[in-house]
């Protein structure tokens, strides 16, 4: 979640960017962000228990995407729950409890379109996805990295370290553990908003150049009254008072230390009543965290924190930050190849579980995106032997049309047109021969469709995948 309003009130110093501006750089990335996108997508299916791969389609797309731009990837995956944060977690999955029971009502009444959005609410990663992700990513020979606890704490720890250049995430917590360059907001076209904090907030000249406001009173402060802001008007290990947010807590921190605005918040009328008695305490032991969380060293699969400990913190003011893992088994953690929660060593997915899964994922977004397509009306006309398929679907004749070919009904129904033969011929020679059994539009691109013998082979956008596809043999058009 991160620190609310934060990244609005960073945007006088907020750029925007294209994912090309760091071709040639390592990123620590997310993973749980980009898995929750992928989920939304096709919380339907999870949710009505329909059987589907396709959580699996937007991470790798941006996998994709980075890989295409020379930039290599390091995927941070949460590990275990932090004690300080076992509130806020449970908070969370009741609320998604109630959200699934909301669903469930809509659904019962058929109210499709509003169980819909409900269980958009309701969906949370399970260890099946996360674990399919990491044989995908390994099977690509992509990096990737299990935290001991915090996602946002190992990709700070990366960054601080140089193993890694910048950091891609949706959580401005990421701002409170250090880290100096952050891009979010990144789409699948490449565009993306940019924080680089030593070039703006830590930057005297530049700090010149920011107008008055919310924005140069937080360039103002230092590392530490802008970590004390963060925690004390909310964050991800702690609840805000109600009615003090980022903006109010800045108001009074610009001009006093954290402990002159808590004492100030017991006196005042509004606040005094909402604010903890260990409200202090609580700050400071989530510091603590922000500044020595622990962390896995990829070179070494050792246990280590974000910042050396100085000598007035010793590990026992720590304690609340998690366990030290047996040394033997960090490797295996750090790898996802070994689970704390379960005690115990999973074996990796077989390479044709991998294609196989892979092969469903194409296909449904083919589908998905016909039926976009029709929605729209970008479709406008139909193959001739695909058209008679069609027809049939209301007579005797749909009886003889086999399962393989229903799919290929659905997934190809355009047919092409004499004004672009010449174009569709230069697909052909350009990608390899074979019969044209569709092509369309989606939105302002083209996508071509061919049979090479035994394979189906889908372009869209200069980008090819291919699949086995024995049984399904299409008439030449």
């Amino acid at each position: 979640m991160g620190i609310k309003n934060l990244l609005k009130l960073l945007k006088a110093v907020t750029v925007k960017a294209k994912i090309t501006n760091f071709s040639g750089k390592t990123a620590a990335i997310d993973a749980s962000a980009w898995l929750y996108k992928g989920i939304y997508s096709c919380s339907w299916e999870l949710a009505t228990k329909v059987p589907t791969h396709g959580y699996l389609s937007y991470p790798l797309k941006m996998v994709d995407l980075l890989l295409k731009h020379s930039i290599k990837p390091i995927l941070v995956f949460d590990g275990l729950t932090l004690p300080l944060k076992e509130n806020v977690v449970s908070k969370r999955k009741s609320d998604k409890e109630k959200n699934k029971e909301v669903a469930e009502g809509l659904l019962a009444e058929g109210k499709n379109e509003k169980a819909a959005t409900m269980f958009a609410r309701c969906m949370s990663i399970k260890s099946y996805m996360i674990y399919n992700f990491m044989d995908v990513l390994h099977k690509m020979n992509v990096e990737y990295v299990v935290a001991p606890y915090e996602a946002d704490a190992q990709i700070a720890y990366l960054c601080k370290e140089k193993i890694a250049d910048f950091a891609i995430s949706e959580d401005s917590d990421l701002l409170v553990y250090g880290c100096q360059n952050l891009v979010f907001k990144l789409d699948l076209e490449g565009n993306c908003e940019n924080i680089v904090v030593n070039e703006t907030l830590r930057n005297k000249e530049y700090k010149k150049s920011i107008p008055k406001g919310p924005t140069k009173d937080l360039a103002s402060l230092s590392p530490d009254a802008f970590m004390d802001l963060c925690i004390m008007s909310g964050c991800d290990y702690l609840e805000n008072i109600p009615g003090f947010g980022l903006k109010k807590a800045l108001k009074m921190l610009k001009n006093c230390t954290l402990e002159q605005t808590i004492r100030m918040l017991y006196r005042n009328k509004v606040y005094r009543d909402k604010v903890p008695e260990d409200f202090l305490e609580k700050i400071n032991k989530i510091k603590l965290q922000f500044l020595y969380g622990r962390v896995i060293d990829p070179r070494t699969y050792t246990i280590t924190q974000i910042n050396p400990l100085p000598n007035d913190v010793s590990d026992e003011h720590i304690d609340g930050l998690g366990q030290i893992f047996d040394s033997t088994l960090i490797e295996p953690y750090a790898k996802g190849i070994y689970s704390m929660r379960e005690n115990e060593y999973r074996e990796r997915m077989k390479d044709t579980e991998i294609q196989d899964m892979l092969k469903e994922i194409v296909l449904s977004n083919m589908q998905k995106m016909n039926m976009e397509n029709k929605r729209k009306g970008y479709v406008k006309g139909l193959n001739p032997n695909i058209t008679k398929g069609l027809e049939a679907k209301n007579t005797s004749e749909a009886k003889e049309i086999n399962e393989e070919e229903k799919e290929m009904i659905d997934l190809f129904p355009k047919k092409s047109t004499n004004k672009t033969k010449k174009k569709e011929n230069s697909q052909l020679n350009r990608y390899g021969r074979g019969d044209v059994v569709d092509k369309g539009v989606c939105g302002k691109r083209r996508f071509y469709t061919h049979f090479n013998g035994d394979s189906l082979v889908y372009y869209f956008k200069n980008h090819t995948k291919r699949f086995k596809e024995e049984e399904v043999k299409p008439n030449a058009t």
